[in-house]
């Protein structure tokens, strides 16, 4: 709201500052949160379906590009049935109970916008390994850094590129396998970014102790316990 009645450098110092210029629980670096967060502002004010709007077009892009990831790894493996293997992997992943929070609580765009452009980014790889067009590996790389700017979990996806080159490349020399896969792009953007974050953020933060906080002691002590599992993975309904 301050942003956007004319305070626009508060939008560039999300860029060089902790996520939302506050270090609480843990130290995060999300500017492109902040930016998809002033966009809405300006379309929707204080209209709240326009947030929850914008978080189900994340959500449904997502599930398009989790259909495509099925279907074009179905066809490199020449699968039969690709079409419906694209069509239910889609499916699967936009019903999963799991992606509520991403459509129920508007700041958990987060992991929306994380997994919108990580999965385009390793859709826009998958074409690239086929076709060898520098264009869709330069996109992939971009949709990659967004990812990595909406959320820190994003930073596993070049051993995900990884891991589908040495699969590709079974049979292969391992040096011929990832100069054709360009792994070593991803890796050098990952290295990068972590060291701006570290710069930016004075550290490389952690879950740790939000975690700790909500299971109440030392997380290796509870792991055992099915109801905090429960809790973690259905974080909404924690307190029943």
């Amino acid at each position: 709201n301050y942003t956007v009645n004319g305070h626009w450098p508060i939008l560039l110092e999300s860029f060089t500052q902790p996520w939302m210029q506050a270090c609480r629980s843990a130290a995060f670096y999300r500017p492109v949160i902040d930016v998809s967060l002033v966009i809405d502002a300006l379309i929707y004010g204080k209209n709240v379906w326009g947030y929850h709007l914008s978080n189900l077009f994340y959500h449904a892009l997502t599930s398009f590009n989790v259909g495509l990831i099925a279907y074009l790894l179905s066809r490199q493996w020449q699968y039969k049935r690709a079409n419906e293997a694209g069509l239910m992997a889609s499916a699967l992943f936009a019903v999963n109970p799991l992606a509520q929070e991403i459509l129920a609580w508007v700041v958990c765009r987060c992991d929306g916008l994380s997994l919108m452009f990580g999965s385009l980014s390793f859709v826009l790889y998958l074409l690239n390994y086929q076709s060898k067009n520098q264009k869709l590996l330069s996109l992939s790389l971009l949709s990659f850094i967004l990812a990595m700017g909406a959320k820190e979990t994003a930073l596993i996806y070049p051993f995900i590129i990884l891991l589908h080159a040495l699969i590709s490349g079974a049979g292969q020399k391992i040096s011929t396998t990832l100069r054709q896969s360009s792994v070593a792009a991803y890796f050098g953007v990952f290295a990068v970014f972590m060291a701006l974050r570290f710069y930016f953020v004075g550290g490389f933060g952690s879950y740790s102790s939000s975690v700790g906080q909500l299971l109440d002691t030392s997380v290796m002590e509870r792991l055992g316990n099915l109801g905090n599992w429960l809790a973690l993975a259905y974080p909404l309904n924690a307190s029943d």
